[in-house]
């Protein structure tokens, strides 16, 4: 039999509200029975649910789970088999999936008409995923709440190295700074662009290449320790190739070669 239902009634009255609604007992309001689960959605639903559901936007945002075979898994090597393109689940995944995998309740897909008092056949609904955190297993919970932590261990101690390691573009400036360069004395000097001259003067996050450092380095006729330290901020290692190695052997013993 077709029922009323009000689509702004209180939270408590509603099926689902989104973040923390797994405290309420809304579905209890329409039937006993416990609600169906799934550890599987599509990424229609899963969109459809983080522009509804600010908890698990937040998930999501974090990175601390992955879409694996139709499933959100905890980030972790354990779960996620990360060399193949998509995603695929580890076989341990697989056989121990509920400690690993977001759970998701099948909750009726009611049209979203706030205020409006409108005839339903609850029969006739489909059953959309929600998440609710207290329908999760403990152990991704916290898998969750471990990761968040390491994220902010990791900003943290990011933030005091980078408190001390000078970056690229800071080293780079205050070379150029040293020399007073303006434009014409950087391209003549290192034979780089005004380009290059304009992305080191602005802080334009852009990852220098070993041959630019070296050119640089040759313009500023830096001595053996500052070129260790440019290449270092920059990021970059020698590889063992005969161009990285020539490199390294004008920085080395030719910085004066201009």
């Amino acid at each position: 039999m077709p029922e009323y239902h009000l689509v702004s009634a209180p939270a408590n009255l509603q099926a689902n509200n989104g973040a923390g609604s797994h405290r309420n007992q809304g579905a209890s309001q329409w039937n006993n029975r416990e609600p169906q689960v799934t550890k599987t959605i599509n990424l229609i639903d899963a969109f459809k649910e983080y522009v509804r559901n600010a908890e698990f936007r937040k998930i999501m945002n974090s990175g601390a789970v992955c879409y694996a075979e139709g499933s959100f898994v905890l980030n972790d090597p354990r779960y996620i088999d990360q060399s193949q393109s998509p995603l695929k689940l580890t076989p341990y995944a697989k056989s121990h999936i509920n400690e690993c995998a977001l759970t998701f309740v099948l909750r009726k897909d009611y049209p979203h008409e706030n205020g409006v008092l409108f005839r339903v056949d609850r029969k006739k609904l489909k059953d959309a995923p929600r998440y609710e955190t207290g329908m999760n297993d403990p152990s991704v919970l916290d898998g969750l709440e471990e990761y968040q932590q390491l994220v902010k261990r990791f900003e943290k101690e990011y933030s005091d190295y980078a408190s001390i390691t000078p970056t690229f573009l800071e080293l780079a400036n205050k070379l150029i700074d040293n020399k007073k360069w303006k434009t014409k004395d950087f391209t003549d000097e290192t034979y780089l662009s005004s380009a290059t001259f304009h992305r080191i003067r602005t802080n334009d996050p852009h990852d220098p290449s070993l041959r630019t450092i070296t050119m640089l380095c040759v313009g500023l006729n830096t001595n053996w320790d500052i070129a260790k330290k440019l290449v270092a901020a920059a990021g970059l290692t020698w590889k063992n190739t005969k161009e990285c190695y020539a490199y390294y052997f004008i920085l080395r013993y030719m910085k004066a070669c201009r």
